[in-house]
């Protein structure tokens, strides 16, 4: 084999490898921008990782998962939905890396929860941490916590939040707290029976009794 047939060799593998890695690239750009769009309204399972925690790009990863109003879109969203329907808009603030916030998306992804809330509610999650609108958006009807909640009516406007006189409530938990949240939930929608609030009540306290359990164990 002489040195020309070499090179032409060369080059013909240089070219596919070349074009290989233009198609991953393009392959990759083109996941990031279906993930844009499904993730623009994610409804109640929002609080799951997303980008990495310590990335010295994670605000442009944020504009590439989410775009720059993906609180506001998926707002408005839900209100439009909301009015066509006749039920209220129950907003929760939070981030991936916040346990309870979690918690509260396994909460709201009960098919036995759904099946009641569903009913009376269009549930919102807003991401306060990696949507670049975020907390600007949350904090327009309540204080952002992780997590905390606001219930707002189609036209935005507040019925009631998770800030009892004694504080956050966030994930309402603790007897007190799930207290707290079923009054809001009447408050909010009051057409909710009886029966659902006692069952949505010992749904939202079955995480925190094994988690009080379990730290009780340990110490």
């Amino acid at each position: 084999m002489d040195r020309r047939q070499v090179f032409a060799i060369a080059n013909y593998f240089g070219d596919w490898m070349f074009m290989s890695v233009f198609i991953l690239c393009v392959a990759w750009m083109f996941q990031i921008t279906v993930a844009s769009g499904q993730n623009e309204n994610l409804g109640p399972e929002l609080f799951r990782r997303t980008v990495p925690t310590n990335d010295p790009a994670e605000h442009d990863l944020s504009l590439a998962v989410y775009g720059p109003n993906a609180a506001q879109n998926t707002l408005e969203a839900a209100c439009e939905q909301a009015a066509n329907e006749s039920k209220a808009v129950f907003i929760k603030s939070g981030h991936p890396e916040c346990g309870w916030c979690r918690v509260f998306d396994r909460y709201h992804s009960s098919p036995e929860v759904q099946r009641i809330l569903g009913k009376y509610y269009i549930i919102v999650a807003i991401d306060i941490k990696y949507m670049p609108d975020g907390k600007s958006i949350f904090s327009q009807y309540s204080q952002p916590g992780s997590p905390s909640w606001v219930i707002i009516s189609p036209q935005k406007q507040v019925i009631v939040d998770s800030y009892a006189p004694g504080g956050n409530v966030g994930y309402p938990g603790s007897p007190e707290e799930s207290a707290y949240y079923t009054a809001a939930l009447k408050k909010a929608t009051p057409s909710i029976t009886e029966e659902e609030l006692h069952t949505l009540s010992q749904l939202v306290q079955k995480p925190w009794i094994t988690w009080k359990k379990e730290h009780q164990a340990h110490n």
